[in-house]
């Protein structure tokens, strides 16, 4: 049949570097997805701080209920990434 893909019977096997070769990622990789994680939450908190966060934590922000679920969402969305990249690092398979 034109077009179909072919599937292979047996899983595909992910080969490991072999002795004296330099793995495709390492530490400073993985440091480098840390620093750009935690950047994008600093980036996040200091941009919406004056008009969002700061407000919200001297007493309240006086907004629609759609704009709190607007920010928990996408500013929410960090903590997993966050977590993400944590458990990256410290993966045995890296």
């Amino acid at each position: 049949m034109p077009g179909a893909t072919i599937i292979p019977a047996e899983p595909v096997r992910v080969r490991k570097h072999s002795e004296g070769s330099t793995p495709l990622i390492g530490p400073a990789t993985n440091r480098a997805y840390l620093a750009i994680a935690l950047g994008l939450g600093a980036t996040a908190g200091w941009g919406f701080w004056p008009t969002y966060f700061g407000p919200l934590l001297r007493g309240g922000v006086n907004r629609h209920w759609i704009i709190h679920v607007h920010a928990a969402v996408f500013i929410g969305w960090l903590l997993p990434l966050m977590g993400q990249v944590g458990r990256a690092i410290m993966s045995p398979f890296v």
